[in-house]
Formats: structure tokens, sequence, C-alpha cells
């Protein structure tokens, strides 16, 4: 292990175990973690997403930072934030998709008040 936390190049045992010590983790804290986060989003398939992004953050940060004092509650937590986000990124999107059928039926009307002037030009009604 060097100074900084990261493991040497070749320490791939230190990174094998992690993993496996994450992994048992998460299967303890599995169905707690997807239960909690099923009743905050109403979405037992999206809860089992965010369980599962948790589970990949933790891959991704505890090999450096260690295991937090209460894993069960850092996945928890780090599942909430990912659901805040979710639901930002769908209010915008909804509210960019609003905004874009707007412009869609008024260019649609607009064309449509041109086409019919342009005939009753041409027909001389």
């Amino acid at each position: 292990m060097r100074r900084d936390g990261q493991p040497a190049a070749g320490d791939t045992k230190s990174q094998t175990l992690a993993a496996t010590d994450i992994e048992r983790i998460y299967r303890i804290e599995r169905v707690r973690l997807v239960a909690g986060l099923a009743r905050h989003v109403g979405d037992l398939t999206v809860a089992e997403d965010l369980a599962q992004e948790a589970l990949v953050s933790a891959l991704a940060t505890w090999p450096r930072t260690g295991t937090p004092s209460n894993p069960g509650a850092w996945l928890m937590t780090t599942a909430n934030r990912r659901a805040v986000d979710l639901w930002r990124r769908r209010r915008m999107m909804a509210r960019h998709e609003a905004a874009l059928m707007h412009d869609i039926e008024t260019t649609h009307v607009d064309d449509f008040e041109a086409v019919e002037a342009t005939l009753d030009d041409a027909i001389g009604d």
C-alpha cells in the first residue's frame, strides 16, 4: 500500500479482498437498502437500480478511503442522493420537453396559417 492510500502496483490481493468485503457488506445491507429506497421512491425497480449504483460507488470509493463506520448508512445516503439527482434530471427533462412541445406546436400553427394564407391568395377566395 502506498502512502496516499492507493494499493501498490502488484498489490492485487488487497484490491480483491476489499471488493470481497464490500460485496459481503452489500449482501448484508441489500434488503434493508432496497426496501427503504422502494418506500422513498415508490418503485422497486428504481430502488434496485439505485442500490446497485451505491454499490458501484462503494467499490470505487472504499478501497481508497476505507470502510465507513456505518456502511449501511453510507450506502443509503449515497443511494438517496442518486434518487434526488434522478428526480432533478427528470424534472429538468420534463421542462425541456414541455418547452420543445410548445415550440413545435407554435411552429406547426404558424406554418399552417402561412400555407392557408398562400392558398387563399393563389385561389383568390
